[in-house]
């Protein structure tokens, strides 16, 4: 009889161990699921003309933009209230930045606090003097704040996602198409987004179309890249900054790649003239591999 007993007891313990195995194993997926946080491509604002990704917020704001050509260059394509952020806020990366004709969208994950923290450690103190307007639209709240210029940043944070822009058009279709879950990145963008290097500061993915790229082989030939995008790693490294980039190599193309890097710099000095590039190219079997770098000082 007590051997019985013992059996039952012995019985009910692993019952009792495998429901707490069941129910830590469902809990623990539940909260995984529950820390997945939105992709920032998956809610670009449509028809981009380039992408700017930030990894290391600190590098960029601890090393690149302490030096006043680097802090110039940034300032001509960024907005001074999205660096007074970056350089304010305890911001967690990735933050992206898209660029378009009616202007810069700011994109970063947030625990839920990053508005009231940006609002109060940078907006208030730079914005304050003039009142936010504040408006709901489709159960998400807006806010806009005027500064000197005419303008206003307007931003909102929905679930895990903070964005902000001076274009309010572009602010309501981010919003709209993250809340109904729409995907509109270039398919070009997906593509080559598996190989920018997430550990590098910076990503800058852009249209080849807009740096035009080509170089002359004689008189009546030329050769382009276009209709595809480019995606580059940019760093620092012995008082440069640099980019690198790869393309697939071709050997019968082998004489170009040179005078294609050299065009390449001159594009890039064309948009950034406080930059001075050196270009350098590399290959093996499959890539071609293009660095190019530049003082910071």
């Amino acid at each position: 009889m007590k051997a019985y007993q013992r059996e039952i007891i012995i019985c009910i313990i692993a019952s009792l161990v495998t429901i707490l195995a069941v129910w830590f194993f469902f809990g623990t997926v539940e909260d995984e699921k529950s820390v997945v946080q939105t992709d920032l491509y998956d809610v670009v604002a449509p028809s981009p003309n380039g992408l700017l990704v930030i990894n290391r917020p600190n590098i960029l704001t601890g090393i690149m933009l302490k030096h006043p050509k680097i802090s110039e260059a940034f300032s001509t394509y960024l907005p001074d209230i999205y660096l007074s952020i970056l350089q304010t806020t305890t911001i967690k990366p990735p933050i992206l930045f898209s660029f378009h004709p009616q202007g810069v969208v700011m994109y970063s994950q947030t625990d839920g606090s990053l508005d009231a923290q940006i609002e109060n450690d940078v907006l208030k103190p730079i914005l304050g003097i003039y009142n936010p307007h504040k408006t709901i639209k489709d159960d998400i709240m807006f806010t806009y704040y005027p500064d000197a210029k005419n303008r206003f940043l307007g931003f909102y944070q929905y679930n895990d996602v903070f964005v902000a822009s001076y274009s309010k058009k572009l602010l309501e279709e981010v919003a709209t198409q993250q809340s109904k879950k729409k995907k509109i990145l270039p398919r070009e963008i997906n593509k080559i987004r598996q190989f920018a290097d997430k550990s590098a500061p910076i990503n800058l993915y852009i249209p080849a179309d807009i740096l035009n790229l080509h170089i002359n082989i004689n008189d009546s030939l030329q050769w382009r890249i276009y209709d595809k995008w480019l995606l580059t790693d940019i760093f620092t490294g012995e008082g440069n900054i640099c980019y690198f980039g790869s393309q697939p190599y071709f050997a019968h193309l082998d004489t170009l790649y040179a005078p294609m890097a050299d065009t390449l710099s001159k594009r890039i000095e064309s948009y950034f003239p406080q930059l001075h590039i050196t270009p350098e190219i590399n290959h093996d079997e499959n890539m071609i591999y293009y660095t190019g770098c530049s003082p910071m000082e």
